[in-house]
């Protein structure tokens, strides 16, 4: 698997979003648990006060959800300093830069939205940085994720 992963992250970043983006659909499809917690998250969120506005933000989230499971493979495998140059944004960089020069301790909350993957490694050209994670429920993604993350700087620990 890991080698299947690694194959996949050399492909553009770019063909992994288009065909995820697919794989997002036949998820839809296929999977009604997708589907309704997609749904019922939407429907709540109070993002869409239209009808047609909650069916807009429907598509853009399945497409978006299959997005971001291919890029993985992109994320982990692809040089540390090919992913942080990606970063094009950070919010609070002058606190984060105030912090480093002060000596002290910066904690990350990284929800899993947006490029959170790509948090670590951007920081990792930087300084060390050590990052809690929870094991997964299937045992052979463990060490697949392990290979990905724990790479440069950036080291893992369980959050257990």
């Amino acid at each position: 698997m890991l080698t299947l992963f690694r194959l996949i992250g050399r492909l553009p970043l770019a063909v992994l979003h288009l065909a995820g983006a697919f794989a997002g659909w036949i998820a839809w499809a296929l999977d009604p648990v997708f589907r309704r917690r997609l749904q019922a998250n939407l429907a709540g969120s109070g993002l869409a006060a239209q009808p047609r506005d909650l069916r807009r933000l429907q598509r853009e989230a399945v497409a978006a959800a299959g997005q971001a499971a291919l890029e993985l493979p992109w994320l982990w495998f692809r040089p540390q300093a090919e992913v942080a140059a990606r970063v094009r944004v950070v919010q609070g960089e002058a606190l984060l830069r105030e912090a480093q020069a002060a000596g002290r301790g910066i904690l990350f909350l990284t929800p899993h939205l947006g490029a959170f993957e790509a948090t670590p490694q951007w920081y990792g050209q930087q300084a060390p940085i050590t990052v809690m994670y929870r094991r997964p429920r299937l045992g052979w993604v463990d060490p697949l994720l392990r290979a990905g993350r724990a790479r440069g700087r950036v080291r893992l620990v369980p959050a257990d």
